[in-house]
């Protein structure tokens, strides 16, 4: 296996660098000499700075329209599809939890990346809200969007317990979310929707 392409250092040292020191404070220089490489490379590869961040944050995008796409899947389903997304999402948090904090960070003070974020939102929000509907909701659109926007804030929640909470709240979850802590957080879910306890 050769050595990384220019681009892929530039974006490894960029996720680092903007992981440290957040989007504001982080510079080209900074990027370019932990990269290896001259800074004139680095603009040859990204016109801007912030061309370079959402490239490293459009990691985390490219992730979520894997999931949109399954979401499209018109096939009955009996809730299997969101407990393998929740398990799948909470996996990926664990693997970009820099990436996410970052975002989470850097959303409170610049309204691109804030604007970023919110695509990332409305692209998971739409397919979810079909899917719900498709298998659940079968009456009421509003309902399934509804239900989508508190099943999308339950894994928000799940992934800030696991990953910046840890185990503050007194119940190690490990390096795993557990697959059965999963599955019941799905049925508490999918009860809420079969009983009208969402609305």
């Amino acid at each position: 296996m050769g050595r990384p392409s220019a681009r892929e250092r530039i974006i490894n040292a960029a996720t680092e660098v903007f992981c440290r020191r957040g989007y504001g404070e982080a510079t080209t220089r900074e990027i370019s000499e932990r990269a290896q490489i001259a800074e004139i490379t680095l603009f040859r590869n990204f016109d801007t700075k912030k061309k370079l961040y959402f490239e490293v944050v459009g990691q985390i995008r490219g992730q979520l329209s894997e999931i949109a796409k399954n979401l499209n899947n018109q096939a009955p389903d009996d809730g299997t599809m969101l407990k393998n997304l929740l398990v799948d999402r909470l996996a990926m948090a664990d693997k970009n939890s820099r990436l996410l904090g970052l975002l989470v960070n850097d959303m409170q003070y610049h309204d691109e990346v804030r604007e970023e974020f919110a695509g990332i939102y409305r692209e998971l929000l739409e397919p979810l809200t079909g899917y719900l509907n498709h298998n659940f909701l079968k009456s009421s659109r509003d309902e399934a969007r509804f239900a989508a926007r508190y099943f999308i804030w339950l894994i928000m929640g799940s992934v800030v317990n696991k990953n910046l909470l840890g185990s503050a709240d007194g119940h190690d979850t490990g390096d795993q979310y557990p697959a059965d802590q999963s599955g019941r957080i799905i049925e508490m879910f999918l009860n809420g929707i079969r009983n009208g306890g969402l609305g």
